[in-house]
């Protein structure tokens, strides 16, 4: 595609097919309607796509969820339809500048603090993407040549990525992750990789271990602005009062103001809105208190990178709760790096029996539960005092719970339910 006079006529006014009805796959309905184009959704528990359908259909736009193997892209682009992700076919038509945001952990975190940066310094900036808000909204929404759209990007959609230029790239982090989708590690990083090549190296901001990553696996060819180097001050300090304090969150910090440094805004600036920026929901932040106990929501964690960090964040060995559905991944190695950190694991949902048996061979006592709340129960009554319990499940939530906002809310429930008076006694009495 050359020029955006090119990329317009090739989205506008020809039958397109949406493959997914959920929140990308409507947004992107809406907006090819809004361009003149006829448009039917298939989804798999609704209208099935066949080969009439791609007979039909000029332009395909897939929604995340489908893999690139999926049967129904493979008679697509066997029919000759182009084929496109919804964050490619959003991009063709967003007048203004994007900003990809990536990563294992922390992407949803830095995209919505560099949103609030560049809105207080008075940029018309939008978090979109994967953060649930999809680029295609943003373009009947809120398309303007002088707006900026902060977009998360997941693996999912940076691997089949053919359009999407973005301006600049966040990499904030790499380790293991989806790999119930992704053949292995090196296909996962190149699906992230592929969004990185898309814009200028002087352009791309690699987090710590980003650069660690690609080197040990070969890639060496990933090249990025040296913003470590290059933005050493005097004033490196992440504020105290701000959650970006807290260990998991503190490269997050460093990355925004990196990036901002080399777009000109003043330190003093980012500093002043860490200090008010309040994390995503379910992210490691500020605990729920119980008597003495630290009890700290971290249901957002769905890979073992983040769960590790969370845990690795106190002096002392902290009780951990964790498990729900596996994605792929070493789960033997994931427990030996959990051994020398947590002093207990409460595990729930339906990797709890294997790893039970990895922390029986190493030597991690652990139990699993039934439920999240039997879980939260036992570990308030062995923790004793002074003790930090941290709920960072570092695997999907969908075997137990609706996603890990439901998750995260049922960790918050329970932990709540200790405070009332009849559940303070019996603690007491077992003392």
């Amino acid at each position: 595609m050359k020029g955006n006079r090119e990329r317009r006529k090739y989205a506008l006014r020809c039958p397109v097919a949406i493959l997914g009805d959920g929140v990308s796959g409507r947004a992107a309905a809406r907006l090819a309607s809004s361009l003149g184009s006829s448009v039917k959704t298939f989804a798999e528990n609704g209208a099935l796509f066949g080969p009439k359908e791609a007979r039909w259909a000029k332009l395909v736009v897939t929604s995340p969820g489908f893999p690139k193997d999926h049967p129904w892209l493979q008679l697509a682009e066997s029919t000759g339809c182009s084929v496109i992700g919804e964050l490619d076919f959003a991009s063709i038509v967003w007048p203004g500048e994007i900003i990809a945001v990536t990563g294992s952990n922390g992407k949803t975190s830095v995209t919505k603090f560099l949103t609030k940066v560049l809105r207080e310094y008075g940029i018309k900036a939008f978090a979109t993407g994967n953060i649930g808000y999809p680029l295609s909204a943003a373009v009947i929404e809120h398309a303007s040549s002088s707006a900026v759209a902060i977009c998360e990007v997941s693996s999912f959609q940076a691997e089949t990525l053919q359009l999407l230029r973005p301006s600049s790239v966040l990499w904030t982090s790499f380790s293991e992750d989806h790999l119930d989708r992704h053949a292995n590690l090196h296909e996962y990083f190149e699906a992230k990789a592929n969004l990185a090549r898309r814009t200028s190296p002087d352009r791309l901001f690699l987090g710590e271990g980003v650069m660690q990553a690609a080197k040990s696996m070969g890639r060496h060819y990933l090249r990025g602005f040296d913003w470590q180097s290059a933005t050493i001050h005097s004033d490196e300090e992440i504020p105290e009062d701000s959650p970006f304090s807290l260990g998991p969150q503190s490269g997050n910090y460093s990355l925004v103001r990196a990036f901002c440094r080399e777009r000109g805004l003043p330190d003093d600036l980012v500093r002043r809105v860490a200090r008010e920026f309040d994390l995503p929901d379910h992210r490691f932040s500020e605990p729920i208190k119980v008597d003495e106990i630290s009890f700290w929501n971290d249901s957002k964690a769905t890979n073992f990178g983040a769960a590790v960090a969370a845990c690795g964040h106190f002096a002392k060995k902290a009780f951990w709760i964790g498990g729900g559905q596996p994605k792929g991944g070493n789960l033997e190695v994931f427990c030996h790096r959990l051994k020398d950190i947590v002093q207990r694991a409460y595990l729930i949902g339906s990797s709890a029996p294997d790893m039970l048996s990895h922390f029986a061979r190493i030597g991690t006592p652990a139990q699993s539960f039934a439920c999240l709340g039997d879980a939260v129960r036992a570990a308030f009554q062995e923790a004793g005092r002074k003790a930090d319990i941290v709920f960072s499940p570092g695997f999907a939530s969908f075997d137990q719970f609706a996603n890990y906002e439901d998750r995260g809310k049922s960790f918050e429930r329970a932990v709540l339910n200790l405070k009332k008076p009849e559940k303070q006694l019996i603690r007491s009495n077992m003392a």
